[in-house]
């Protein structure tokens, strides 16, 4: 009997629920009859006030369980969150550093002119080039005429001497401690062999032999290549031909390089070969021919 008076309501109280009751006697004496002044405005708002809390109730309770859910999730990914932010400050900051520093570097070359790296790779590169660099002396191969083979230089220069008075140029050629009296050099084996009948007359015992020698390396400036590689080319010309090409040695003498003196010993014999062959000769510029290939070949004893 004594709830009937009452007149319950449920709250929310920190996350539970609350059941309150209220006399119904209190309620509707704080409420103004008709007669009062006003009493349709208190009553309004009572009623406003009653149905205004279980809407309040229920959205306060959804936002909390949001909050404590957003709550979580920010937790877990506060390191991550943590670590991008290090990385981005960090970053910038080198960043800003490395920037500063290029500039800086880049100011210090302008306002000096020019800095002084060329300097020494330019000293370096006059340094290579006086003392050269490797460079291939390439190995050359024709059939010559050979008077003899000694093993005393002494023995080979008295038999020379027999050829000159034949009219037959020779020269000596050293090779592993054994000298070889050659008399010209023809590019193919058959050419050799007409060379030697012509010969025959002389009556001087003379063979045709495959000559060849090989490769070698030697420190030549970059010019000094160049020239070399000239030699051997137009030496290969020649040896086809019938004739020495007194105008394209000539030249090639002209274009000799003024630096080093590695390249003296075959230039001295360039210039030999050209005074010996004014007349013409076919056998002489044969022996010509085998003369400049032993100075060519000279040129990695002399360095």
């Amino acid at each position: 009997m004594e709830n009937k008076d009452k007149r319950k309501i449920t709250v929310w109280e920190n996350g539970k629920q609350v059941k309150l009751y209220i006399n119904k006697q209190e309620t509707q004496d704080s409420i103004p009859t008709s007669d009062s002044p006003g009493k349709k405005q208190e009553a309004a708002t009572v009623s406003d006030d009653e149905g205004e809390i279980p809407a309040y109730t229920r959205l306060t309770k959804i936002q909390a369980a949001r909050f404590e859910s957003l709550k979580q999730k920010v937790k877990k990914w506060k390191p991550v969150i943590i670590a991008i932010l290090s990385a981005l400050v960090i970053g910038s900051f080198l960043g800003i550093m490395m920037l500063k520093m290029f500039v800086t570097i880049e100011d210090s070359g302008q306002a000096n002119g020019s800095a002084s790296i060329p300097a020494v790779d330019n000293k370096d590169q006059e340094e290579n080039e006086s003392q050269g660099t490797a460079t291939t002396i390439h190995g050359l191969q024709a059939f010559v005429l050979q008077g003899g083979v000694f093993s005393e230089k002494a023995n080979a220069e008295t038999w020379a001497t027999n050829y000159k008075d034949n009219g037959i140029p020779t020269m000596t050629w050293e090779r592993e401690g054994k000298y070889f009296l050659l008399i010209a050099a023809v590019a193919s084996e058959n050419e050799a062999d007409q060379l030697n009948k012509s010969l025959a007359a002389a009556d001087m015992d003379i063979y045709v032999k495959n000559w060849s020698t090989d490769s070698f390396e030697v420190n030549l400036t970059q010019s000094e290549s160049d020239w070399i590689k000239s030699f051997t080319d137009i030496w290969k010309a020649d040896l086809e031909t019938e004739g020495f090409q007194t105008k394209t040695w000539q030249e090639l003498l002209d274009k000799y390089p003024q630096e080093g003196n590695k390249l003296d010993g075959l230039k001295t014999e360039i210039e030999t070969a050209i005074s010996e062959n004014e007349k013409g000769d076919y056998l002489q510029s044969r022996a010509v021919l085998l003369n400049l290939w032993y100075a060519y070949m000279s040129v990695a004893k002399n360095n």
